[in-house]
């Protein structure tokens, strides 16, 4: 829908940055950004058309034929739906107040996340799920083409694990590669929902024996790594959940082929191999940090991530060899030339017992399309094992929307603002590289140094009064010591704010922190203040955190600092 003129207007005169483009636009000082030609990825031209004939059907073992007789519970993101034998349909017809719990009901997630259930009561809702929505309709949500191909994958796990009825439902099933195939080819899906469509395709050509489905598939996978993996290993995104997401995907992928298209498999493994490597830098001690958004599946993929057993959430539900096979050539991978992730936004530094990972954008400016926060220079610290200061991540994506701007900007998280404000603006499609230079000046810098880690940018001065701004941590033993100092002009409201799971209190001008039978003291310029924070798991549990903030109004140039130090 075209965005009316009083609407444009509204947002320009909220967005001082976008007005700013929008006048320069007027007198021809900036160059129109054109947008990817629509259509038909290049990867597909000519490819035989998918349909769903097979060559042989599998043999999977058939469901139950009898009605459940007890009751069970579906959990869904956010809901917790009974269901009842003497309604077995009733679930099709519930009306959920959040929807990714539909969303979620519609792409059989939760078959890997109960795999106890019986499977009368599967047999039964897919079943159900065939007689309302067998036909494949772009105007049906069940059949968008992230939540079709995820349905796709985990009914074709879950006929490999326990079995799937044959006949009309494998037929429907089946129908599901053309459908991918016709929304992929109108050109409607980019990026992340692209690479996933091509996995669900690729799955079922491989399971089903559609040959077109599984080349379409395969070459939509390896195109969409050469455009969204960077050299590093890691994916085109802001967020940790989200490489780890893709990881899965091609490790998934990766198994198949070895079991069905062994010509396939090497040309996946090229994939694979950095990614998981990546991971391996990305991952410390006390787990991966949630930077960024969460990803749905981030709590069934800990058996991807270094020194966890093979058996944790999607990997244990694999056959053993298979499990094996993973764990062999994930431990196998590890990054030791950390500059290739630090070229690509990601810091890991180690120091002692302190364990850290710190993010920036690549040109600092907030990218909604990365999945990134407005955090530059956003970091998590972790002692030994013990996370200290952790990322949030993200607020529920169907809560309150409020909410889920709060916790995309800098305000939520381990870094400082003025006047609350984000360190840089929130980027858009349109803007060029000239203007956000013009904006904010050069990129941001962050790097490793002898003693620890080392921020300087410019993004405040779009605000007038500031010119630049620099945060330094430096390690020496169980103490780190934060820097901070921004130059130039003006009185503003100077917030820094550490992040922490830990129990807190006040102590005078101190906040202390138990960490086990140790204590952290966090100490800065001026009385400390603590606030009830948060951070959600991928499936919508809150887990209470707290925020430390040292507030002040200051007169630029200025400079402060902040100790954390171990007391006893």
């Amino acid at each position: 829908m075209p965005t009316s003129p009083l609407s444009s207007l509204a947002e320009s005169l909220h967005d001082p940055v976008l007005r700013r483009w929008r006048l320069g636009r007027l007198r021809g000082r900036w160059p129109t950004v054109e947008p990817s030609p629509a259509g038909p990825p290049a990867c597909l031209t000519g490819l035989p058309p998918v349909t769903a004939q097979s060559t042989a059907w599998p043999a999977f073992a058939p469901l139950p034929a009898t009605l459940p007789t007890t009751p069970a519970v579906l959990a869904l993101p956010g809901s917790r739906v009974k269901l009842s034998p003497g309604e077995p349909g009733a679930i099709w017809q519930h009306r959920f107040a959040m929807p990714v719990s539909q969303r979620d009901l519609h792409a059989f997630d939760w078959l890997a996340r109960q795999p106890d259930l019986d499977p009368a009561w599967v047999a039964v809702l897919w079943q159900g799920w065939i007689d309302r929505h067998a036909e494949p309709d772009d105007g049906d949500p069940a059949w968008s083409g992230e939540v079709a191909a995820a349905r796709a994958v985990n009914l074709l796990d879950y006929a490999r694990r326990v079995g799937l009825s044959g006949g009309r439902s494998l037929a429907v099933l089946a129908a599901h590669a053309p459908a991918l195939a016709a929304r992929i080819e109108r050109g409607g899906s980019t990026g992340a929902a692209l690479t996933r469509q091509g996995w669900g395709l690729y799955r079922l050509g491989a399971e089903l024996r559609l040959e077109a489905a599984a080349q379409s598939g395969l070459a939509i996978l390896l195109a969409e790594a050469r455009r969204l993996i960077r050299p590093s290993g890691l994916l085109d995104t802001d967020s940790t959940g989200a490489h780890l997401g893709h990881t899965r995907i091609y490790a998934d992928a990766w198994l198949a082929a070895r079991r069905l298209r062994p010509a396939d498999a090497g040309r996946l493994e090229i994939v694979l191999k950095p990614m998981l490597a990546a991971l391996s830098a990305l991952t410390l001690p006390g787990g991966l940090p949630q930077v960024g958004a969460v990803a749905a599946e981030v709590p069934r993929l800990a058996g991807l991530l270094p020194g966890r057993p093979p058996t944790s959430g999607w990997a244990g539900l694999l056959p053993p060899d298979e499990q094996a096979c993973l764990a062999a050539l994930r431990d196998d991978q590890h990054l030791d030339d950390l500059e290739r992730i630090a070229a690509d936004g990601w810091l890991r530094f180690d120091s002692g017992r302190w364990h850290g990972l710190w993010h920036r954008a690549p040109d600092g400016w907030c990218r909604a399309d990365a999945g990134g926060h407005h955090d530059l220079g956003g970091f998590e610290l972790h002692l030994d094992s013990r996370p200290i200061f952790v990322d949030p991540g993200s607020a529920p994506p169907d809560g309150d929307p409020e909410l889920v701007q709060i916790y995309r900007s800098a305000v939520a998280h381990n870094g400082l603002t003025l006047d609350g404000r984000n360190p840089y603006p929130p980027a858009r499609r349109s803007y060029s590289e000239a203007f956000r230079r013009a904006v904010t000046g050069a990129p941001p810098v962050l790097r490793a140094e002898y003693d620890g880690v080392s921020l300087y940018y410019d993004g405040f001065a779009r605000l007038g009064g500031p010119r630049h701004a620099e945060r330094r941590w430096r390690f020496a033993g169980t103490d780190l010591a934060i820097d901070d100092l921004v130059l130039g002009t003006g009185r503003f409201l100077v917030e820094r704010r550490l992040i922490t799971p830990l129990p807190a209190h006040l102590e005078g001008d101190k906040v202390i922190l138990s960490c086990g039978e140790r204590r952290l003291a966090v100490t800065g310029n001026g009385m400390p203040q603590l606030h009830p924070a948060s951070r959600w798991t991928a499936d919508g549990t809150e887990q209470p955190l707290t925020m430390i903030l040292f507030a002040q109004r200051v007169i630029l140039p200025w400079r402060g600092g902040l100790g954390i130090a171990l007391i006893d």
